[in-house]
């Protein structure tokens, strides 16, 4: 995917991706950054979003995995309407954000800084609404999560995205993408059946 420039408003210390689809059907990456995000962690970021990774482990014949927005794209996602931004602590304290319910939308799969409604305290979590799926949520947590060949790297090390976010000083709070996946033509959204009101039921 060919990365561009874009006029996107930012802070300082934030990086934003917008995805957008020229008229000739090709997939543009708008990129823009604040004057105080650094260089380095800007390059890697992107590295993350669009290329391929080495995984630390890997199988016999194995084959590099696939870029995270190639796999969106195989899983029916639009990768149109993908925006990404994080922020840089630039060596300050992470800011406080109260963590929010997010509300699900319908297609839209968001990983943010939220909280569950039983929970108090916040975490990265992924709020999603059909056609999204579960395997689709795991996909994200073990693109955080799951260990990868960064330079340097050793066996005992934690080489997950996330510990590599907090080493690199990206504020996880400030972490936010939004993609959509269509309804397919030949499915439809599934209508729960109606729960008959236990009233009625014993008269």
């Amino acid at each position: 995917m060919e990365v561009r420039q874009a006029n996107l408003k930012v802070a300082a210390n934030q990086m934003r991706l917008k995805v957008r689809r020229l008229s000739s059907g090709a997939l543009v990456a708008g990129v823009a950054r604040g004057t105080s995000f650094p260089d380095e962690q800007f390059t890697f970021m992107l590295s993350q979003l669009l290329e391929t990774r080495e995984p630390f482990i890997k199988w016999l014949n194995a084959p590099t995995e696939v870029a995270f927005t190639d796999e969106l794209a195989a899983r029916g996602y639009d990768l149109a309407t993908l925006e990404f931004s994080v922020e840089h602590l630039l060596g300050n304290a992470a800011p406080f954000r109260p963590a929010r319910l997010q509300r699900q939308r319908s297609g839209v799969l968001l990983l943010c800084w939220s909280r569950e409604p039983h929970d108090r305290t916040g975490d990265l979590c992924v709020n999603w609404h059909y056609p999204c799926t579960k395997r689709d949520v795991n996909y994200i947590f073990s693109w955080l999560s799951m260990p990868i060949a960064y330079p340097q790297a050793t066996a005992g090390d934690d080489n997950s995205l996330m510990r590599q976010l907090s080493v690199r000083g990206f504020d996880v709070t400030s972490l936010r993408l939004e993609v959509r996946r269509p309804t397919p033509p030949t499915e439809t959204v599934p209508v729960l059946p109606s729960v008959p009101n236990p009233q009625t039921v014993l008269q």
